[in-house]
């Protein structure tokens, strides 16, 4: 049987010089274990991600690169989560945008992105929140925000549809920029101008105020402390 002797040491010195070595032996031994379990961790978000066919690869791609940032920025506790606890910073970006103009959309980014990934809309993300700029000042003008409908959906008066709520607003808005007017003029909306808001006086240039707005939402990111832009999910 072996039996344990105690280590011994000629002086104080050497004792805590061996105290020293083995505390910073266990140090880099807990930072290799922290270390490998981030890349397992992120490398089973990217398998998720890029499994599931209703994110593009890009998509993932760009989500796992920015959320380091969105943690440095100290955000990742209120970036909003999907089901499977997801982070997805276009929704964290989108809701920022309003807190910052005040409007009554905040909360809501979630809802724009799920809209935006369910129909295949631009990846960014931005030109529904765009035209909710342009229309109503992101749905600060009267009975904008009481009926849901931030894009003028309907026409004035009494023609304007009043919706149950933003979840059903939003999946309508961005189902009919999909379907009926397309990527290309979600992209620039310059294409559908005398469509969508017609042809009197005030709609002359519509499409350019809008893609105004889009720029401004999709550079937003860089006035919150993060380096990319959403236009960089394209």
């Amino acid at each position: 049987m072996t039996v344990y002797q105690k280590p011994k040491f000629k002086n104080q010195v050497q004792y805590r010089r061996r105290v020293r070595q083995l505390r910073m032996g266990l140090t880099a031994l807990s930072v290799v274990a922290i270390l490998g379990g981030i890349i397992v961790f992120r490398t089973q978000i990217s398998n998720l991600l890029l499994g599931n066919s209703s994110l593009s690869q890009r998509i993932a791609s760009a989500a796992m690169a920015t959320y380091a940032e969105a943690e440095v920025a100290g955000a990742s506790t209120s970036l909003p989560r999907d089901s499977v606890g997801l982070i997805d910073v276009r929704a964290f970006v989108l809701d920022q945008y309003f807190a910052a103009n005040q409007s009554p959309l905040y909360g809501t980014g979630r809802v724009f992105v799920d809209a935006c990934n369910r129909y295949g809309a631009p990846r960014d993300c931005v030109v529904v929140a765009a035209i909710a700029r342009a229309e109503t000042d992101l749905c600060k003008y009267y009975t904008s925000a009481s009926y849901y409908n931030c894009w003028g959906f309907g026409g004035g008066g009494a023609n304007r549809i009043r919706f149950n709520s933003w979840e059903e607003s939003i999946d309508r808005v961005t189902r009919v920029l999909v379907q009926r007017y397309g990527i290309e003029s979600m992209n620039d909306p310059s294409l559908m101008e005398k469509v969508f808001c017609g042809s009197e006086p005030g709609c002359t240039g519509w499409g350019n105020r809008v893609k105004y707005h889009m720029n401004a939402i999709s550079e937003f990111p860089k006035s919150i402390g993060f380096s990319f832009s959403l236009f960089d999910f394209r």
